[in-house]
């Protein structure tokens, strides 16, 4: 565990999805959908002999010294090594809701507006740290904050700041309100830090690098984290938000806030 190495030489990589369902065996497995998207981010890096050398899962629960030592200075290790990084996940939720205005009664008109900011956003170059927070606002009605990250293939940057002024008018025997949906999708998963390319710690194949000022080694493929809601924004859209107008009769019930 306290061998020297060199510092590490990184590769491309980026953010991989797929949209299964699965939970992919709670977490503690890629499924075979995300496993193969993962292999499209770098074949050489993400392939079934890295995989055979085995994976090894490190989150809250560990009890390993060692593995305690990357928990805890995970902030670092995304930030030092994110060439090394990809993350798989399977679809939890699209369009994610995050505000909404309060209900009108018939016969009246909401104004309203809805505003977004980009906030601390991170460009490192071809890893999973690529994207920031962002703050969504319905003035008077609600509030967001929350981080994302882009995708692979991400063609359309969300602009720094936006606001659209615009009304619903519920008709007479109606009522209505205005949900506000993340334009993406949320995802668990597995943050993968690949180890090929890091240095040889031994003739045994192990591999080591550096972290939290100790030199850290492993005969793993993989060291992965476990990730829940996990928010990834479509590789195309323009807006940090889309905006459903939503009416329906008086008498019948409130329609809950999931994206329909």
């Amino acid at each position: 565990m306290h061998h020297k190495c060199p510092g590490a030489g990184t590769h491309h990589r980026g953010v991989a999805v797929c949209t299964s369902r699965r939970n992919a065996a709670a977490l503690h497995q890629p499924c075979e959908e995300q496993w193969a998207e993962v292999k499209q981010v770098c074949p050489e890096c993400f392939d079934d002999a890295e995989r055979e050398r085995g994976i090894t899962i490190i989150d809250h629960r560990t009890g390993h010294a060692t593995a305690r030592l990357v928990l805890d200075h995970f902030e670092e290790l995304i930030s030092r090594y994110a060439g090394h990084l990809a993350f798989g996940g399977c679809l939890a939720a699209r369009y994610p809701w995050r505000a909404a205005t309060a209900v009108v009664e018939g016969g009246a008109r909401l104004s309203y507006s809805v505003g977004s900011e980009i906030r601390k956003a991170v460009t490192a170059s071809g890893g999973w740290a690529v994207g920031g927070t962002v703050d969504i606002a319905v003035p008077g009605h609600g509030r967001f904050t929350g981080s994302y990250t882009h995708g692979v293939g991400n063609t359309s940057p969300w602009p720094s700041s936006d606001t659209v002024h615009s009304h619903l008018l519920v008709e007479p025997g109606e009522r209505g309100r205005i949900d506000v949906y993340g334009i993406g999708g949320v995802y668990a998963g597995l943050l993968y830090l690949a180890m090929s390319g890091f240095p040889e710690h031994d003739e045994s194949g192990a591999r080591c690098f550096d972290l939290g000022g100790h030199h850290v080694w492993t005969t793993s493929g993989y060291l992965c984290f476990p990730l829940k809601d996990a928010f990834v924004k479509s590789p195309d859209a323009p807006a940090a938000v889309l905006r459903l107008r939503r009416t329906w009769p008086d008498d019948a019930p409130q329609p809950g806030p999931a994206f329909p």
